[in-house]
């Protein structure tokens, strides 16, 4: 299976436990990985050294944010909204892009925003199914986001599968999707 998991945090290097959040993904991927899964990743370009990861290529797309996590741009600040909707407008086109290139199968989205996002579009446009792996702040911050709380159902209605990395938030993602959503933990190495 050729798969796409998009994110919008990857680690810089996968082998360094301490660049989180996302530090789960590469583990997750190399499982993955040794089950014959084809995987590629799509990320946000964030500044810093870069060490490749053995078990997935790992696509960077630009876009005109900052040095800031995303989870610290407010979409209520006219600049910061502009910032948001480029990031949704370029991951959008740049999953369209990969999953022609990559002729892949499926995506799984982490987080429902904005990776969802991404994902929903390339399915209206390409037809390519996606699952959504909510880890949280997804659905505890921007699901309560009177401007975000739109982008988020709309991630989860649209896809395929969804997943939670609790049964509590499963079933605040079941709320919002009016649709069924497993539990899929993440895990890390301690």
């Amino acid at each position: 299976m050729k798969l796409i998991l998009a994110t919008h945090v990857y680690p810089l290097n996968p082998r360094a436990p301490t660049d989180i959040p996302g530090n789960f993904l590469p583990p997750f991927i190399a499982e993955l990985a040794k089950r014959g899964t084809d995987v590629h990743v799509l990320a946000p370009n964030r500044r810093g050294d870069k060490v490749a990861d053995m078990n997935a290529p790992v696509t960077w797309f630009d876009w005109r944010g900052d040095s800031r996590n995303l989870g610290r741009f407010n979409p209520l600040q006219p600049l910061d909204a502009l910032r948001l909707a480029n990031l949704y407008q370029r991951g959008a086109t740049e999953l369209k892009n990969l999953i022609r290139r990559q002729r892949a199968e499926v995506v799984l989205a982490c987080w429902a925003v904005p990776s969802g996002v991404f994902a929903e579009s390339a399915r209206r446009a390409l037809g390519t199914p996606y699952a959504v792996w909510c880890l949280g702040s997804d659905i505890h911050s921007s699901g309560r986001n009177p401007l975000l709380r739109p982008l988020v159902k709309r991630a989860l209605k649209g896809a395929s599968i969804r997943y939670a990395n609790s049964i509590t938030l499963a079933r605040e993602v079941e709320r919002l999707s009016a649709g069924a959503c497993d539990f899929l933990p993440t895990m890390r190495a301690l």
